[in-house]
């Protein structure tokens, strides 16, 4: 167009302005503006951005009287032509980038998406979702008891490992057994899964599957036992494991060997040239030399007293076995 009289050329006139068109000759100013869905860069000879404009491209949109295509935002895109709009991403799914002509993807497990999404959300710890899709937190489930999840996003629930449990919903840890205590199989969803030790068995360490049995010289008569006790100075292991008393357990030194130590599992023997007549000797003062011992009779060893009473915190009204019960026997020589 030319605003001015007596132009002497072509390259007089003026290109006409941005956003606008100039649709016939002889225009002493542009005579329209470029349509929605088009564009219209300086020189468009049409409302449709005919010479340097054109169709809005997939990917962007362009308003009445645009000048250039913008960039569908993040949450949007566009697959069509001509567009003086973009779409709101579909719920379910997510748009991470600019100028997109469909949908980045379908939400992910473990997460959601609602309308216009720009990221997947994810469902929070102690939660799962199996499903892609997804359109809202609601979808998401709790993890049911006997399972856990510490992490947020998660598409399933992890069950407890053995010698744990859970008895709630939507943790994020299980809950470890007590020493004294095993528990064998996952998921396991309440506390009376931990079973304690029987007798002549025990386990010193929390969250444990399995019990161990008392090795030789050593024995464990209660249930829930965290540690076993030793045979007594005087005796030996006999070879016995998982012993559940002292009897199993334990035999009383020979005549002529002795022990200090509880819990061996051999007698030690008289020095050479020694010997000794007490039956289960706890210390080499009992040997004599030969000659010495004349007169002596063997030791008698009485039976076992019955057990002692038991402190509070060894009965089956709590989890800590750490009380003891007594019981005695004489040696008389």
């Amino acid at each position: 167009f030319g605003q001015s009289k007596y132009l002497s050329a072509e390259a007089d006139c003026t290109p006409c302005t941005s956003r606008l068109s100039c649709s016939v000759t002889g225009l002493t100013a542009p005579d329209g503006g470029c349509e929605p869905g088009y564009y219209c860069p300086t020189g468009s000879r049409s409302s449709r951005g005919e010479g340097p404009g054109a169709i809005c491209p997939k990917g962007n949109y362009c308003v009445a009287n645009s000048s250039s295509p913008v960039l569908c935002s993040v949450g949007t895109y566009n697959g069509l032509l001509g567009q003086s709009i973009c779409a709101q991403c579909d719920v379910g799914s997510y748009c991470e980038t600019p100028g997109l002509i469909a949908v980045t993807a379908l939400c992910p497990k473990g997460h959601w998406c609602g309308d216009g999404a720009t990221t997947p959300q994810e469902c929070p710890a102690g939660y799962s979702l199996n499903t892609m899709g997804a359109t809202s937190a609601t979808d998401c489930t709790t993890c049911a008891a006997g399972t856990f999840h510490p992490d947020s996003g998660s598409a399933e629930c992890i069950k407890c490992v053995i010698g744990s449990y859970q008895d709630q919903r939507g943790q994020t840890a299980c809950k470890d057994c007590d020493a004294g205590t095993a528990q064998p199989v996952e998921g396991a969803t309440e506390i009376s899964a931990c079973e304690k030790c029987h007798a002549g068995k025990y386990q010193p360490v929390k969250g444990r599957g399995f019990c161990v049995e008392c090795g030789d010289g050593f024995y464990a008569p209660l249930e829930g036992n965290t540690e076993c006790a030793k045979c007594d100075a005087g005796t030996k292991g006999n070879g016995a494991r998982g012993a559940a008393s002292a009897e199993i357990a334990c035999t009383a030194c020979t005549a002529g060997t002795f022990n200090p130590t509880p819990s061996h599992s051999s007698c030690t023997a008289c020095p050479d040239g020694k010997t000794s007549t007490t039956v289960g000797a706890t210390s080499e003062a009992t040997c004599c030399a030969a000659g010495e011992c004349a007169g002596k009779k063997d030791a008698v060893v009485s039976e076992w007293s019955a057990w002692g009473g038991c402190s509070a915190t060894c009965r089956a009204t709590t989890n800590d076995h750490s009380g003891r019960q007594t019981r005695t026997r004489g040696i008389t020589a």
